[in-house]
């Protein structure tokens, strides 16, 4: 029996063909993404472990997509089918509309606007209201006997503040503050990028620190976050965010992302960021660690 034979050349076009015959034929990947930073990459890995593990499919992680904006715009694009997002982060940079000091509520505004304006699902929150927190050494807050930031209207020597730009010119940052507290600042805000700012307090440049619910530096007890008791800051709470599309091309990628609802609580968000930031354990491990005590 005659046997066709190919030129050389041709093997090349030959193996390249079969190799996109075979992607073809592969069933696309799951596309988990976070925002850039240590929670972002936390909560990316935990989904991806989570999804990995319920729908049996591998899936491609993109860490640090940037800032609110730059991760809307990777699912928009198809980039991705599902990441973490923040609920005041969404109304704020995404839907351009008003904050709200309640968690449900905010919630609810993104849920709804989001499937109307975009047609993306806002999966049902995590457990965590990462919102603003004005800080002090906890050493600080038991003389003064400070536990409320209407109480730290009474500190005798004022206070000297740290906190990043955008707090002191964002319409949810000093504005708010001042606009809810008469606190007295005793020299003018240290502006610091956010990885400075407990150093900052650490070593007595500054006695009051603005910084976020679940920052990794709270759960070690060396500082406290004083209470809002007045209500001026906005609810942030943290939801996975996906795309119909994904899920229709991935079934049971939408369950397996409500499993991870309430959750996390801030100060189990605390821990987990503590983790990787300062005992400098890997992402990959704090979030199958989480998983498992969680019973995922």
């Amino acid at each position: 029996m005659r046997t066709r034979s190919f030129p050389r050349a041709m093997l090349p076009l030959l193996v390249a063909g079969a190799a996109l015959l075979t992607a073809c034929r592969e069933e696309p990947r799951v596309r988990i993404g976070g925002r850039t930073g240590t929670e972002g990459t936390l909560l990316c890995e935990i989904a991806a472990q989570l999804v990995e593990k319920r729908l049996g499919k591998p899936v491609t992680r993109f860490f640090n997509l940037g800032d609110a904006q730059q991760a809307h715009q990777a699912l928009l694009n198809g980039e991705v089918d599902a990441y973490p997002e923040y609920a005041a982060d969404a109304l704020g940079s995404i839907l351009k509309v008003g904050f709200s000091a309640d968690p449900a509520v905010a919630s609810e505004n993104v849920r709804l606007e989001y499937e109307r304006r975009f047609h993306l699902l806002w999966l049902p929150p995590l457990g965590f209201d990462n919102r603003t927190v004005m800080v002090v050494r906890s050493s600080d807050a038991r003389r003064l006997r400070a536990a409320t930031l209407s109480a730290a209207e009474n500190a005798p020597d004022g206070w000297a503040l740290a906190a990043t730009r955008e707090f002191t010119v964002s319409g949810w940052g000093l504005p708010l503050l001042s606009k809810h507290y008469r606190l007295e600042f005793s020299k003018p805000t240290a502006l610091l990028p956010p990885a400075e700012i407990y150093r900052a307090l650490r070593d007595g440049r500054a006695t009051l620190a603005a910084g976020l619910a679940t920052d990794a530096a709270l759960a070690g007890g060396e500082f406290q976050p004083l209470e809002d008791d007045r209500g001026a800051f906005v609810a942030n709470p943290a939801a996975f965010v996906l795309s119909p599309g994904g899920d229709l091309t991935h079934p049971g990628l939408r369950k397996a992302l409500e499993a991870l609802s309430g959750k996390l609580a801030v100060g189990r968000m605390r821990e987990l960021n503590r983790a990787v930031e300062v005992e400098r354990k890997p992402a990959q491990e704090v979030a199958a660690a989480f998983l498992s005590s969680a019973g995922l």
